[in-house]
């Protein structure tokens, strides 16, 4: 890889970190919220429910509208929207008022998201991108968790006390992420269109331009730049006329890799807010106070962290269904041994591993969905995936395992946890192996 690799995904790595802390902050915001409006907790729960959705429609919306006017405008316009998002957030006048800003942050999020891992998987060259992709979730799944604990700690503790608002800290927590509109105007000065869709589009052009810059190790032109020919192809005669649309995630070339792709987001997705969301309940009915639940759970998101490492060396160097079934093999035996044991401090290793296992699993898989698709509808089939795995796996997955956990206890909890690995495991049995294989244009 060039320099110019790197940069650039330094710089989409970036919005993948904002975008996480977006997603986390409203919890750390919470208690204030509640003692500033006296609003309930389902309330509270409310404001992530709308987040997450607002995320499901962007990511479906913005998937197919890049794959049609390209992936660099939709990107960097979404990074714009969920900052400022964060603005109104930050100035809500009512409880009303800051679910719609909710809303807005949902919508920059869920394009962000579907977009982040598609412009990287386009921009890396081939035998790098595993280990590229695997760095981004890295960036959202580690990293990015423990970033999103640490500004709420400062802002939330001596940071609210220097300033004298403590009772209004909750609103510097949500406001400060409006400050990721800076990073919008790099992604647009630095970060090239995806050549792929350029020969898609037909705009030989600025595909010229944009390679022999890359060719050069440079982003920017500079005062001038001699722009070699590598395309000689009218302009605007694309490789592919055909527009993308939903229909063409089911066609008969297709079908098969949309409900691998559905079936391994539904139940990543399940799986990890399942478990991160009920870990601190189960702690504690394991005999913790909360105090301490809260501490061993930073901990078990270490492994988490530890985890996500790994997942950059699986991407790059082992098949993408090879490390699948090693570990649903791994998360299966651990959530049962989890839902099974009354031993508290086995309970915590095995969760310690349990999130270990799935970041791993995580970087393998945000290098294989883009794999998934041709470029015509590459955006528009992480995006659709995407938005299923919000729906399905982060929005109703918890709702589901409360009821679960009501009538059953944490048997029941890791025991639905057990089986949305199993529904992984399927996926990677029948899904394409993609390791070291170029990009399917067509």
């Amino acid at each position: 890889m060039k320099s110019v690799h790197y940069k650039i995904l330094g710089l989409i790595a970036l919005g993948g970190l904002f975008n996480i802390i977006e997603q986390y902050n409203i919890g750390f915001a919470a208690p204030g919220i509640m003692a500033e409006w006296g609003i309930s907790n389902a309330q509270v729960g409310f404001l992530s429910t709308a987040t997450f959705l607002a995320m499901a429609l962007s990511s479906l919306v913005c998937g197919r509208v890049a794959d049609r006017y390209g992936r660099k405008m939709i990107f960097t316009a979404n990074i714009l929207i969920y900052s400022m998002g964060a603005l109104f957030c930050a100035l809500a006048p009512t409880y009303e008022w800051l679910l719609i800003a909710r809303v807005v942050v949902g919508i920059g999020l869920g394009g962000e998201m579907a977009l982040g891992y598609t412009v990287v998987a386009e921009l890396m060259p081939t035998r790098r991108r595993g280990a590229a992709t695997g760095a981004m979730s890295l960036t959202h799944g580690g990293v990015g968790i423990f970033a999103a604990a640490g500004l709420g700690a400062v802002i939330l503790g001596p940071l609210a006390g220097v300033v004298g608002a403590e009772a209004g800290a909750w609103r510097i927590l949500l406001g400060v992420m409006v400050f990721p509109a800076l990073l919008a105007v790099f992604v647009r000065m630095y970060v090239p269109e995806s050549p792929r869709y350029l020969i898609r589009a037909g705009k030989y052009t600025q595909l010229n331009r944009t390679l022999t810059l890359i060719s050069q190790d440079r982003l920017r032109p500079g005062k001038s730049v001699e722009v070699l020919e590598y395309f000689d192809s009218a302009e605007g005669e694309g490789v592919s006329e055909e527009k993308s649309s939903a229909a063409q995630l089911f066609h008969a070339s297709m079908r098969r890799r949309t409900f691998v792709s559905w079936a391994l987001v539904i139940s990543l997705f399940g799986a990890v807010t399942v478990s991160t969301i009920f870990m601190p309940t189960i702690l504690t009915s394991l005999g913790f106070d909360a105090g301490t639940s809260a501490g061993l759970s930073t901990l078990i998101n270490l492994g988490g962290l530890l985890g996500g490492v790994l997942g950059v060396v699986g991407a790059h160097r082992l098949p993408r269904r090879n490390v699948g079934f090693a570990c649903t093999a791994v998360n299966i035996g651990l959530a049962l041994a989890i839902a099974w044991t009354d031993w508290a401090w086995a309970a915590l290793v095995c969760a310690f591993f349990l999130a270990f296992s799935l970041q791993m699993l995580s970087g393998t898989f945000w290098t294989y969905l883009p794999e998934l698709y041709p470029t015509r509808i590459r955006a528009l089939g992480s995006g659709t995936a995407i938005t299923v795995g919000l729906v399905v796996g982060s929005a109703l997955g918890p709702v589901v395992s409360g009821y679960v956990y009501d009538g059953v206890g944490k048997a029941g909890t890791f025991g639905l946890i057990a089986a949305l690995c199993v529904m992984f495991g399927v996926g990677s049995a029948i899904g394409p192996e993609t390791h070291n294989r170029r990009l399917v244009e067509r």
